[in-house]
């Protein structure tokens, strides 16, 4: 099971997903929206 990690602030929408050495984040607000994976060496 990865972990799930998901904060809201204001206009901004926050989810930090960990599967193993992997941290993938994805980010959402009013403008933009994204998807970063991060591996951990």
């Amino acid at each position: 099971m990865p972990y799930v990690i998901r904060h809201f602030l204001k206009d901004y929408d926050f989810i930090c997903i960990i599967f193993g050495s992997t941290a993938t984040i994805a980010y959402f607000d009013n403008n933009d929206a994204g998807i970063e994976s991060f591996e951990n060496q």
